[in-house]
């Protein structure tokens, strides 16, 4: 959004010049921009509407009833012990399934391809070629950050 005062510079400029172009661009904006509000004559507070809706779904949902039983215990609990608990649960849930849950198989490929230099393109050539070869994704990608590489 567009401030206030750039369109206020905007119509300072265009009542000076009567150049939508000129203007727009000497009060740094688009020029389609400035003709909507060249066209409207109002400043960009006055379009501003008030929402009252979601335009996401709450990311805290599955939590926060949880939450909402610790900070009912303890109305003192400050966010950051609360994250923490929380985060603790997550870990000991993410073990349990290493640990507990379903047996998955497991494989990994390990390899080098030698690089001409240090340089991203090169990394990237190289990274391209190796999973050619494997037919797969890797998980680590590690890279030497030695400036006598590219020397």
């Amino acid at each position: 959004m567009v401030p206030d005062h750039q369109v206020k510079c905007l119509f300072r400029d265009y009542r000076q010049t009567g150049d939508i172009k000129l203007s727009a661009s000497n009060s740094g904006m688009n020029r389609k921009t400035a003709s909507k509000y060249l066209s409207e004559n109002k400043l960009p507070s006055s379009f501003a509407q008030v929402r009252d809706w979601r335009t996401r779904q709450d990311p805290l949902e599955k939590v926060w009833i949880e939450a909402e039983e610790f900070l009912k215990g303890a109305p003192g609990l400050q966010a950051k012990s609360l994250f923490e608990h929380l985060r603790t649960f997550q870990r000991r849930v993410k073990s349990w399934r290493l640990m507990e849950g379903k047996d998955k198989e497991v494989s990994g490929h390990e390899g080098a391809i030698r690089c001409r230099s240090g340089s991203i393109l090169a990394i990237k050539k190289a990274l391209r070629q190796f999973l050619y070869a494997i037919n797969a994704t890797p998980d680590t990608l590690q890279v030497d950050n030695s400036s006598a590489a590219t020397h």
